[in-house]
C-alpha cells in the first residue's frame, strides 16, 4: 500500500529540501514524488541531500497544476499549519494516518505540500479532501517541508505496520471529483442559480 502513496511538492524552493524529501521517502518505503512547477532536482544539494535515495529524484514526475498531479487519486491531503475557514477541521499525522493507508489499499492518494516560504494557497487546498497539521509549540510552529514530510510519513509507515484489520475506503479519482464540480458549476450558472 506504501506504493500507492504519492508525495506532491508545490513550487518547492530549495533543491537541498528536495533531496531531504527523497531521503525521508526512502527512509519510510516510499517512492513516487511528484513536483509542480519549479525545483531542481539535478543539483548538487538536491543530490547530496538525498544521499541513497537519488533514484527517487531521478523518477520524479513534473506537473504544471496541482489538479494534473492529483489527478489520479482517490484521495488528496494537504499540509498547512495556519488555522482559517478552510482549515479549521485539519487533523494531526497520527489521527489521519490509518485513514490514508486503509485508502492507499485501494486506490493512489497524494499527500501535499506547499511552497517552504508561505504553504499551501485556499486555491491549492481546494483539491484536498483532507488537512493534516502538524502539532507543534506556538512560539515556532513552522516546520521546515522535508521535516514535514518525515513526521507525516513515519505515522503512515506506523499505521501500515498494523494487522489488525483495515477498512478498505474506495474513491472516485480527483480529476472525476473535479469534473463534477465543473458541470455543476456551469449548469448552476445556466439556470441563473449562481451569478458568474
Amino acid at each position: 500500500m506504501l506504493e500507492n502513496i504519492r508525495i506532491v511538492l508545490v513550487e518547492p524552493r530549495g533543491s537541498g529540501n528536495i533531496g531531504s524529501v527523497a531521503r525521508a521517502m526512502k527512509n519510510m518505503g516510499l517512492k513516487d514524488l511528484a513536483i509542480v512547477g519549479g525545483g531542481r532536482t539535478r543539483s548538487f544539494w538536491a543530490r547530496a541531500m538525498a544521499v541513497h535515495a537519488k533514484e527517487i529524484l531521478e523518477a520524479t514526475s513534473r506537473f504544471g497544476t496541482l489538479r494534473e498531479a492529483v489527478a489520479d487519486c482517490g484521495l488528496v491531503v494537504g499540509t498547512t499549519r495556519r488555522r482559517g475557514l478552510y482549515r479549521s477541521h485539519s487533523l494531526s499525522p497520527r489521527e489521519l494516518a490509518p485513514k490514508i493507508v486503509a485508502t492507499a489499499a485501494s486506490a493512489k492518494c497524494a499527500l501535499v505540500f506547499g511552497p517552504e516560504d508561505h504553504g499551501l494557497s485556499n486555491r491549492d487546498l481546494k483539491y484536498c479532501q483532507w488537512l493534516i497539521t502538524i502539532p507543534a509549540h506556538p512560539e515556532y510552529s513552522s516546520l521546515n517541508v522535508a521535516q514535514a514530510v518525515m513526521v507525516c510519513l513515519y505515522e503512515i509507515f506506523l499505521a501500515s505496520l498494523d494487522t489488525t484489520t483495515k477498512e478498505m475506503i474506495s474513491r472516485a479519482s480527483a480529476e472525476s471529483v473535479e469534473l463534477l464540480f465543473d458541470r455543476m458549476r456551469r449548469s448552476l450558472l445556466k439556470i441563473g442559480f449562481l451569478d458568474s
